[in-house]
């Protein structure tokens, strides 16, 4: 039982305290709105991510990975993901500040936050606690913070193995082509082999599989709430069209054979004066009884009902003077009633119809996604809740919880059944979450998503299953408090009626109780105009157009736009001459167009309003849920020049589109193009053009150039709406070249964008419209998608217009008294009662989103028209239905909406507008811009050897090609290590096979560099012991380049070479073995990129020459400056005995046998190389690494060395085919300094 006291404050749910509020198991937040709710999650995050709490903490501290946080939209995820790791750093830098008390000021936070913080007393707790927050901070791009669908799949990929599906999941974007040959296909199988009666009907019911497909359409997310497929669809209608054929010939009958008694029983009548003649006068009469004959032999179905039959009929029995004297029971009036009501009573196979193609369109839709591997955003949910259902649903919901153990779900209003059933499923809601936390935020108050699939009563049933689990937050610290307090008032007032402000209550139970919220802010949040506070909510009420008659739609929408741009036009002036402005606290700005919204429930309501405001000078911007960019009116001029372009030489099409605002000419111009046949020739000469146009550049190319030569982009701006045309306009232009892309043809894509402009798919992201401006202007908002957001100024023009429910609106969506949902595609009386019992309930929570937008005032909009009072506003202050008794029904609530006039006429006239004078634009300034590349070792350039030219390649437009990966890389360096040499797999003759005759050239040497690449990523130690994996990697390398016979000497080179220890002379004491290096000693193919800024080749080189080597002489670098990055890729990265070593593989060929590899050899080849540069470079990218990553980094104590091997001289006893060095500490220090821009000096 609900129990608010007088001040409507829920006695029984207790405040929420977000720093005490237990962590494990379920719990329900209700937020009403301002109250906080985005900032409550992130401090609940934080708890989590510190495990604060006590006893109420999680008992564990979690990372945001396994914290899962679900929204239901994408801007609400990136919102969400911004504000808690904003919340994290502002958190960890004022702990750091703790132990700094000269720091301490400088760090102000609310008092909730440091609340939490000053739970942590002593420095190394605010340390531990501030270091935890950074990291998790740090780690926010990879938070579970997602929207529901966005999760499904991931849960979907990432635990496949435990209910068998696939590890990817393509996602459909849109299911409108799927659907529409879905359609086809039915039409095709189910309905063209029907009977000649059945397919007759369904000709002239649906016309075509389009028509079909737009009704079975809005039924597809239904289909479990209809009843089963008939047996047989066609005879179905049979039956039915046989029944139907039946009736009206048993009605037309019974009415033939009554007429003349009908029309003998009204003479008498007449003579006798039982009713007034000039209700039904002879002529009438004579009509009425011709029209009876007239169907009476008709093949027609249905009697057209007027007046006259109506008396006829004895349906209307005003005519009579005294009804004791009629005879009401006349049994020919009765067969006339029949017919009169023969259309009702027809059966009609309509709801079997659709339901059949209902359960065919899903379950021929399904398999067609599962035969393409495809998956929608509804597919994910139900696969993932199928799989929980399924026979591995505990181990999966299980693995669920293991990685994600905490879970907080935002906007929980707008959950429905499917979405529960998963989380209850994997967290156990219901059974009190025993081994998991799940915290559900939302606000019943604000349901107004059915449309989308959002399901109150889910919301219902999960606040029953959370019983004793119940929160509230009481603050809004959205809106100034005179704001609050009427709204409350209003709210207050409705939850007088029996069933409560937003009608759930039964008896004493109200699951769905106002409860109000008192001023968050002790500051005042005002509109001041003149000095002078302007109220914080008014009304205004349209004028009846007839006294005692209701206001027609067209006129209450024209007043009110009208009255909310003339106020708007009055406070901008205002603001003009600094008289109005936005006052909190002590702080004031002026009134800007963009701090006033006015919304509205559709886009015609939009179109209305913003006619006003552009009327009176007022720029504005639409902002709605979703409208496809093809139902805009500049989609048609486009399908017209489309047309005429693709067709140059047909008069017929050029006549239609040279007059659209797209090309714009008017009358007299095409009247004068009609009489000078030049004239036409030259704008069929232009089409042509723009039909070569289309062809060699494309769709986009064309549109541009006619918005070009035809001044569109003016024109269409100097009309109302203009700048929103104008951006349809080239957003079309975007998507038709996209489509052209895989269509063939120029009449192709006409045909595409036909289809298009038929049937629009408004959920299609790419179709959708994007805003036009987001500059300072008047935003025109839906209400639907003001949800969220908050304005200082907010207009309510049409408050009271509202759109009954109607037997038509088909599909009929209710819930029954156990809240279960149901769906009818017939609708009697109390289906329709209940049906609109719901959209009342729908327009109360929009009505209630609505009034809490507003900061400071709102104005709204009231007005007598028809059905006012079934309206939202209407529904919860029980607005009487009579007309004219709005204006005195009002002054009971004056105290929360008063009623003021109706503003008078304004326009907006900007301060200095005729004085504004054009400038000159500035000059920019010369900018020298500097030569910025990536570049590598191997476009060095060295003056003494033959090999001079780069390999890599020169510099173009300031970009060096640099290799891209390390395969590149290794094949460029070999490149230039074999240009003197002859390449080629020369014959063995007698020789046998060995690693000194095996082929030289840049092929053969990468081919060594991958296969010792490969052996380093399976493991050296696991290369030796496995021989079978071993002798695969050397085939595989050898085999392709057709070098069989080396097969068995490469494998035995490999396993000597991997045993060798190695001898590190100076480098080391310690030999050294690959085999005994594991995976965490070595990294392979290490990528660096070193910045270089303006770095003086000539002069880096002369740093080398001085302090390597004993100054040897070697080829000296060619001019050169590296300004940009240095890109490279290190064979091998050792780490061994604590210390780091650059190797590199060298397959160069110094002669016949390893007797050639001498030390001298190796040094004279490493200098004529200059591989003392690549090593210099390598070793400075390891000293950066070593650097930025070790604690207490040391030169001389991390860095080992380079190591050069020489793989055809590992078999010389003397130097094993290594040459090795470790360059200075000074050289890598300068080298350090002179890349960086700051002198490359070595002390």
């Amino acid at each position: 039982m609900t129990s608010i006291d007088q001040n409507g404050t829920d006695m029984n749910t207790p405040l929420l305290k977000p720093l005490g509020l237990p962590l494990r198991g379920p719990a329900l937040i209700e937020a009403s709105a301002g109250t906080g709710k985005t900032y409550t999650l992130a401090m609940l995050y934080l708890r989590l991510i510190l495990n604060h709490g006590g006893e109420a903490a999680f008992g564990e501290p979690l990372l945001p990975h396994n914290i899962l946080v679900v929204t239901f939209t994408k801007a609400a995820t990136r919102e969400l993901r911004d504000r808690i790791r904003q919340r994290l750093v502002e958190a960890a830098a004022y702990l750091r500040t703790q132990a700094q008390p000269s720091l301490a000021a400088t760090i102000k936070v609310d008092e909730l936050l440091q609340e939490l913080c000053d739970t942590y007393a002593d420095e190394a707790q605010q340390a531990g606690a501030a270091k935890r927050l950074e990291m998790a901070a740090e780690a926010m791009d990879e938070a579970s913070i997602s929207t529901i669908h966005a999760w499904c799949y991931r849960v979907l990929s990432e635990f496949a193995l435990h209910y068998g599906g696939a590890f990817e999941q393509n996602l459909l974007e849109s299911e409108t082509e799927l659907l529409k040959g879905t359609s086809e296909d039915f039409w095709r199988l189910c309905v063209l082999g029907m009977s000649h009666a059945s397919l007759a009907y369904m000709m002239q019911r649906f016309v075509g599989p389009q028509t079909l497909l737009g009704e079975v359409r809005k039924l597809l997310s239904h289909g479990g709430s209809l009843p089963a497929a008939s047996q047989n669809l066609d005879d179905h209608i049979g039956q039915l069209e046989g029944e139907k054929k039946a009736l009206i010939s048993k009605v037309k009958a019974d009415l033939e054979a009554s007429v003349d008694e009908l029309e003998a029983y009204f003479a008498e009548a007449n003579e006798a004066g039982l009713y007034k003649a000039a209700g039904l006068n002879s002529a009438n009469k004579a009509k009425a009884l011709a029209k009876i004959r007239d169907f009476v032999h008709s093949d027609d179905s249905k009697l057209e009902v007027n007046k006259g039959l109506q008396r006829l009929a004895m349906q209307d029995l005003s005519i009579w003077k005294d009804l004791e004297q009629v005879q009401v029971d006349l049994l020919a009036a009765k067969h006339l009633a029949a017919a009169l009501d023969l259309a009702e009573q027809l059966p009609s196979p309509d709801a079997q119809i659709l339901t059949d193609a209902c359960h065919w369109f899903n379950q021929h839709l399904a398999t067609k996604k599962q035969q393409l591997g495809l998956l929608s955003n509804d597919d994910l949910l139900l696969r993932l809740q199928q799989a929980l259902h399924g026979s591995g649903g505990v181990q999966l919901a299980q693995a669920i919880r293991q990685r994600f153990p905490m879970a907080l779900v935002d906007e929980f209003q707008d959950t429905d059944p499917v979405q529960y059933d998963i989380f209850n499923r994997v967290y156990g809601i219901r059974d009190g979450c025993p081994d998991a936390g799940f915290i559900m935020i939302g606000d019943p108050k604000q349901a107004i998503y059915a449309f989308r699939g959002g399901d109150i009563y889910t919301y219902l049933q999960a606040r029953e299953h959370t019983s004793g689990h119940h929160y509230t937050l009481k603050h809004n610290f959205r809106s100034d408090a005179n704001l609050i307090a009427a709204v409350n008032g209003l709210f207050s007032y409705g939850d007088s009626h029996a069933l409560g402000a937003f009608r759930f209550r039964q008896d004493s139970h109200n699951p769905l109780p106002f409860v109000a919220v008192e001023a968050g802010k002790k500051t005042r949040r005002q509109l001041i105009l003149d000095g002078q506070a302007q109220s914080s909510q008014v009304a205004w009420l349209a004028e009846v157009d007839k006294p005692g008659k209701a206001i027609v739609d067209k006129s209450y929408v024209e007043q009110m736009s009208a009255a909310t741009a003339n106020e708007v036009a009055r406070l901008l002036n205002l603001s003009t001459d600094n008289k109005a402005v936005l006052q909190e606290g002590d702080q004031q700005q002026p009134l800007a167009p963009k701090h006033m919204a006015i919304l509205v429930a559709n886009q015609k309501e939009a179109s209305a309003v913003r006619k006003a405001l552009a009327q009176r000078r007022i720029a504005s911007v639409y902002l709605s849920d979703a409208s496809s960019v093809y139902t805009t009116p500049i989609a048609q001029d486009v399908l017209l020049l489309l047309r005429a372009v693709a067709h140059p030489d047909d008069d017929r099409l050029l006549n239609m589109v040279l007059p659209t605002l797209l090309l714009g000419l008017d009358l007299a111009d095409m009247d004068a193009l009609q009489r000078d046949e030049l004239a036409w020739e030259k704008q069929v000469q232009r089409f042509h053009g723009y039909h070569q146009l289309w062809q060699s550049k494309g769709v986009l190319a064309l549109i541009y150039q006619v918005i070009f030569d035809s001044h569109a982009a003016s024109r269409i701006m100097s009309v109302v709406g203009g700048e929103r045309l104008l951006t349809d306009l080239l957003h079309m232009a975007e998507l038709l070249q996209q489509a052209a892309m895989q269509l063939d043809g120029e009449l192709s894509l006409v045909r595409y964008f036909e289809t298009l402009l038929d049937n629009p798919d408004t959920q299609d992201v790419s179709q959708q419209q994007r805003l036009e401006s987001d500059s300072n202007l008047v935003q025109v908002v839906t209400i639907h998608k003001s949800k969220g957001l908050e304005y200082p100024v907010v207009f309510l023009p049409f408050l009271n217009k509202t759109r009954l429910a109607k037997s038509t609106d088909m599909p009929l969506v209710y819930h029954d008294i156990k809240h279960q949902k149901q769906v009818a595609l017939v609708a009697d009386k109390a289906i329709l009662a209940a049906v609109e019992h719901e959209r009342q309930t729908e327009e109360i929570r929009k009505l209630y989103v609505a009034l809490t937008r507003a900061s400071c005032c709102q104005y709204l909009g009231l007005g007598e028209v028809k059905n006012h009072d079934k309206s939202g506003l209407g529904c919860l202050l029980m607005l009487p239905e009579t007309v004219g008794q709005l204006s005195d029904y009002m002054t009971t609530l004056a105290q929360d909406l008063p009623i003021q006039p109706v503003p008078e006429e304004h326009t907006y006239l900007p301060q200095n507008t005729h004085e504004r004078q054009w400038q000159g634009a500035r000059q920019a300034p010369a900018i020298k811009v500097k030569n910025w590349y990536t570049a590598s070792y191997s476009a060095l350039n060295f003056s003494s050897q033959k090999d001079s030219v780069s390999v890599v390649g020169v510099v173009e437009d300031g970009v060096e090609n640099a290799p891209d990966t390390a395969q590149d890389a290794i094949l460029l360096e070999e490149q230039h290590q074999f240009v003197d040499m002859d390449g080629g797999a020369a014959a063995l003759e007698e020789q046998a096979a060995n690693i000194h005759n095996l082929p030289k050239g840049a092929l053969y040497g990468t081919m060594l560099h991958e296969m010792l690449e490969d052996c380093a990523t399976l493991g050296f130690a696991e290369v030796i012991a496995n021989q079978p994996a071993r002798q695969k990697i050397v085939q595989a390398h050898l085999l392709p380049l057709e070098l069989d016979a080396w097969v068995s000497a490469v494998d035995e080179w490999l396993l000597q070479f991997l045993q060798m220890p190695w001898q590190l002379g100076e480098l080391s004491s310690a030999p050294m073995q690959l085999q005994s290096l594991n995976a965490q000693q070595l990294l392979v193919e290490m990528e660096f990129l070193l910045s270089t800024k303006q770095v003086d080749v000539r002069a880096m080189d002369n740093l080398v020459c001085q302090h390597t080597w004993q100054q040897q002489t070697r080829p000296q670098a060619d001019p050169k400056q590296l300004n940009g990055m240095l890109k490279g890729y290190i064979d091998l990265l050792i780490e061994h005995q604590g210390q780091y070593f650059v190797v590199d593989w060298k397959s160069n060929f110094l002669g016949e046998d390893a007797s050639a590899y001498t030390h001298e050899a190796l040094r004279d080849a490493l200098l004529h190389k200059r591989y003392d540069m690549q090593y210099i470079l390598y070793v400075l990218a390891l000293h950066r690494l070593l650097k930025s990553r070790l604690p207490n980094y040391d030169y001389d104590q991390h860095v080992g060395g380079a190591v050069y091997v020489f793989l055809r001289g590992i078999g010389n006893p003397d130097t094993q085919g290594l040459l090795m060095d470790k360059p200075a500490k000074a050289l890598i220090e300068g080298l350090d300094k002179l890349f960086q821009g700051v002198g490359g000096e070595i002390v």
